[in-house]
């Protein structure tokens, strides 16, 4: 009976032992399994993550294409609402992104637009799309409605200013005294040449800032900058920018033999000192002095208009022709500005 009881004792003892160790295979299979499904998971979160983080980056970089190649022409005369495709891109990661622009109508007359860029990972499984508002700034808020406007006096001799018939040839904040070469047409006429006290009233600042609707400062921004005082063929043959000449050194500007600007293709011309020589130049578009002009003029052409901010005093072959056609077309020289707190990702 002893033995069989020991019998008996050693094979429960064995059924234990087995059942305990089955248990703990089966509950290091199972930490086993749930790690690796753990590790597995990770791997799709990172995986998951990092091509949200692709996709991010191509929408991005769509976004920053979208701002930079951003014109006045893409837009120019469309209808409100309209959407047009701006262009795509990849990135060395394979990732890719397309851009479109959308058009809003605002009651000031200055176009809204809504800058859209989706980007795409590199395998196509993750995408991102961002927004991104930007309003247009013209480069003239308001254009001048003469050939020659001054904030000061001004004084010409043999200069010929045309403009449209029994429009104004000059505004001045100051005293204007024009003799106009034969067969010309003068200042004589009551309204040709009227003094503006309200010109006159504003301060060099005051006046830039009526034109522009910027301060000089920012203005000046997006032009190109030449320093020269003897400036020879300065910026010749350029169309369709701002360009900015100015001289360190305080020295007076002579502007000679050169060529800005064409009839579709005008420039914006701020001299940033005292002019004392004009000589064979030709422009298209706005002339604008901050110093003030005390020259004899050579064979000068401006086609647009005159504007300074200090006195002038011209003598010589000057031919200035009023042209809003001219004008009209310097509003492809504005920016598209980001409006802060436009942009999201939702």
């Amino acid at each position: 009976m002893r033995h069989n009881n020991r019998i008996t004792g050693k094979y429960q003892a064995g059924i234990t032992t087995l059942a305990i160790t089955m248990l703990l295979l089966l509950l290091i299979t199972i930490v086993s399994l749930s790690v690796a499904r753990t590790g597995v998971t990770e791997q799709q979160i990172s995986g998951n993550f990092y091509r949200e983080r692709q996709a991010f980056a191509a929408a991005q970089a769509g976004l920053s294409t979208a701002v930079a190649n951003l014109e006045w022409s893409h837009l120019n005369s469309l209808p409100p609402s309209t959407t047009i495709m701006g262009g795509s891109g990849a990135l060395g990661s394979g990732a890719t992104y397309t851009y479109t622009y959308r058009l809003f109508e605002t009651a000031s007359g200055i176009p809204l637009v809504e800058l859209v860029a989706e980007g795409k990972a590199g395998d196509g499984s993750g995408n991102k799309i961002l927004w991104q508002t930007a309003r247009f700034a013209p480069p003239l808020v308001k254009q001048p409605d003469t050939p020659l406007t001054g904030r000061a006096s001004v004084r010409l001799s043999g200069a010929l200013l045309n403009s449209s018939i029994g429009a104004p040839l000059i505004r001045a904040g100051g005293s204007i005294t024009h003799t106009p070469p034969p067969p010309g047409q003068g200042c004589s006429t009551p309204g040709l040449c009227p003094s503006d006290t309200t010109i006159g009233k504003l301060t060099e600042t005051e006046f830039f800032s009526s034109y522009f609707g910027a301060d000089k400062k920012t203005f000046s921004r997006l032009g190109a900058h030449y320093s020269c005082d003897l400036c020879e063929g300065t910026a010749d043959g350029q169309g369709s920018v701002i360009i900015q000449i100015n001289n360190r050194q305080g020295a007076p500007i002579h502007l000679r033999n050169t060529t800005l600007g064409t009839l579709d293709d005008p420039v914006i011309l701020l001299i940033d000192g005292n002019v004392h020589e004009l000589s064979q130049v030709t422009l298209h578009g706005l002339l604008y002095t901050m110093g003030e002009i005390d020259a004899v003029a050579d064979d000068v052409k401006i086609h647009g208009a005159l504007m300074a901010e200090k006195d002038i005093t011209l003598q010589g072959s000057l031919v200035l022709v009023y042209d809003t056609f001219i004008l009209d077309k310097l509003i492809s020289l504005g920016r598209f500005h980001m409006i802060p707190g436009t942009w999201r990702d939702f």
